[in-house]
């Protein structure tokens, strides 16, 4: 059996996948994980297959339409606005490479972005399905699984009727490349009703910790919260020479980095940064998007990271991580077992914040738009200051740390798909 996982997105939503394949190809499975054609390396140095969506996605992140989707996003209604215009614009490419993908699959994972256009595709076709998310998207009573609840702490028919309606309104928003790839297909457009019906048949394994999601007894069964997907650094991973002896130099920094999210204003966001580290006396390493734009010198407490560093290396060796709560990075500060705070941009990111804070392990977040030197300072005093929070992450960190999501997850899909 050939098993694709659709992996549209950016890094961050690429690299569970990549761990999930390497699961399952050690299992003895047929395995290809496709995504975007700046992330092949990713995956094929993990020794998968690797099936292009023809785009780039790095420079997708850099137009107008998408930028405006992270920086504008503030609240669900502006956030679905963006989302269906980057949907829209994307849709052919992301077509294009599901039908490809689709002669030569038996079954397919699909994530987020892809899950409508696969659902009704492998039904048609006759794939077995299975979706794969990094975050709550089933609906439930529960506030504590729901990206936009109306209780957060509660479990209330208020917060049912409401993911219900966010349902509905996600499959407006994602629906135009499900529309391309059945017209590709020759089947006819689809409907909210048929795609409700197909979803609730389809099984859903989630790569999160259930101490964040703890899974809704309304979910009955269909959701499984498996824990975290994570590639591993590797065992023989060396830090560049001078992050190593900035780590060595004083006392433990914080890392203070916002993922793939782009920035129109880095200056700004730079000012804001080196203002309020110097306002706490903390040093930092950091890292950003800066596209066209670097600063022209960097202050003795800061430390620049201009490539990739594993953060499953460097987080167990900081104070705390400030970061803008992606699934994949929550997921690693949780299994260093050091505290955490969020500064959402957009999509599951407010949730994940408002869930580290809930559980504990960090401050209340503070959407970026909100952001300031005095608020970034403040927020930097109390996740490094708080003993609580320490406790806290370690205790978690241990429970987290004895998951094994990936074995959960493959053992979930060798029972629903062989």
């Amino acid at each position: 059996m050939h098993i694709s996982l659709l992996a549209w997105g950016t890094r961050g939503d690429v690299e569970p996948f990549v761990a999930l394949g390497m699961g399952l190809q050690k299992a003895g499975h047929e395995v290809s994980v496709a995504a975007s054609t700046d992330l092949s390396d990713l995956v094929t140095s993990r020794g998968l297959d690797f099936q292009p969506f023809n785009i780039d996605m790095a420079a997708a992140f850099n137009t107008e339409t998408s930028r405006r989707w992270v920086e504008k996003s503030r609240g669900p209604h502006r956030e679905g606005v963006h989302i269906n215009r980057v949907v829209h614009e994307m849709a052919p490419v992301a077509a294009e490479g599901l039908e490809r993908i689709l002669s030569t699959s038996d079954a397919l994972i699909s994530g987020m972005l892809t899950y409508e256009s696969a659902l009704s595709a492998a039904k048609h076709l006759g794939l077995k399905h299975i979706r794969g998310l990094m975050a709550p998207m089933t609906p439930t009573a529960s506030g504590e699984a729901l990206l936009y609840p109306a209780l957060s702490r509660r479990h209330t028919r208020a917060n049912l009727v409401l993911s219900l309606l966010m349902e509905a309104a996600l499959f407006q928003l994602v629906r135009p490349g499900g529309d391309v790839i059945r017209e590709r297909l020759d089947m006819p457009r689809g409907t909210y009703r048929g795609y409700v019906q197909m979803s609730r048949q389809t099984p859903t394994i989630v790569g999160v910790s259930p101490e964040v999601i703890p899974p809704p007894a309304d979910w009955r069964g269909l959701v499984d919260v498996t824990g975290y997907w994570q590639v591993p650094c590797p065992v023989d991973y060396e830090p560049p020479a001078d992050l190593a002896d900035f780590l060595a130099a004083d006392r433990p920094p914080i890392y203070l980095g916002f993922g793939s999210m782009p920035s129109s204003t880095p200056q700004q966001l730079w000012h804001t940064v080196t203002t309020a580290l110097a306002r706490t006396g903390e040093r930092a390493v950091v890292r950003f998007r800066w596209q066209d734009w670097q600063p022209e010198s960097e202050p003795e407490n800061i430390f620049v990271i201009k490539d990739a560093v594993p953060f499953d290396w460097l987080f167990p060796r900081t104070r705390g991580v400030v970061h803008h709560g992606g699934s994949g990075t929550t997921g690693t500060a949780l299994h260093a077992g050091v505290p955490q705070w969020v500064v959402p941009h957009m999509a599951d990111q407010p949730y994940f914040g408002r869930r580290m804070h809930q559980i504990g392990v960090g401050p209340a977040p503070v959407p970026l738009h909100k952001l300031n030197a005095d608020r970034l300072a403040a927020g930097i005093t109390q996740l490094t200051n708080d003993r609580a929070y320490r406790a806290t992450a370690a205790r978690l960190g241990e429970r987290v740390n004895a998951e094994d999501g990936v074995g959960r997850a493959v053992a979930v899909v060798e029972r629903t798909l062989c």
